[in-house]
């Protein structure tokens, strides 16, 4: 995906509904209680600097606007993807050669595995949602801190259905290369997940799952 298609998930991601909590949206000029600067003094101040000598990326520019894009399209993926289910969104920003480093074992390899395993969770957990609790980027990598919930309804990975309530946190780090993930590393609350499930034994002094 271009630049075009990325800023057009950051326009997307900033005027529509997102999976992140109110608290940890951008703020805006607003927020500070003071008049936004008018967008001719940016512009003034960008081209001092160009006429100085230096360019967009010497000043940090280039690569922020790039986080800000990146973080965009993750906020976007979580929205449709992992909350809608609408798991044509893959296809469009997950790069051909798109590798998961922590893939359950059994999914194919790149964007069919991705959605492979989106198309069961969403099976298991209709009602699933995964919140945004703090989002980061840096150079060409975004990381999430994230929480799912949901209802287990389906057969999930072996286990029947048992109708319980399951929370879970996790960590998800995503590389992006032109406007498209390439690379992925998750680390989730497996095993709390199965002990919510009943399939594992609590840690000690735990309450049971209901």
């Amino acid at each position: 995906m271009g630049r075009e298609v990325a800023a057009q998930l950051l326009h997307q991601s900033a005027h529509g509904p997102g999976a992140e909590r109110p608290s940890e949206r951008s703020r805006t000029p607003s927020d500070f209680d003071t008049p936004p600067v008018p967008r001719d003094v940016g512009r003034a101040a960008l081209y001092s600097r160009r006429t100085l000598g230096g360019s967009p990326k010497d000043f940090g520019e280039e690569d922020t606007m790039g986080e800000e894009e990146n973080k965009a399209i993750v906020r976007m993926f979580y929205d449709e993807v992992l909350n809608r289910g609408n798991l044509d969104v893959v296809d469009k920003v997950t790069a051909e050669n798109y590798v998961d480093h922590t893939a359950p074992p059994g999914m194919a390899p790149g964007r069919e595995g991705e959605k492979q395993w989106f198309a069961m969770l969403h099976a298991a957990f209709p009602d699933g949602q995964t919140t945004i609790e703090d989002i980061i980027a840096e150079g060409d990598k975004v990381v999430v801190r994230g929480t799912m919930t949901g209802t287990h309804s389906a057969e999930f990975m072996g286990i029947p259905a048992t109708g319980k309530q399951v929370k879970i946190s996790g960590i998800d780090v995503t590389r992006f290369h032109e406007g498209q993930s390439v690379e992925h590393w998750g680390q989730w609350d497996v095993a709390g997940l199965m002990q919510q499930l009943g399939v594992m034994p609590p840690p000690p002094g735990a309450p049971a799952s209901e």
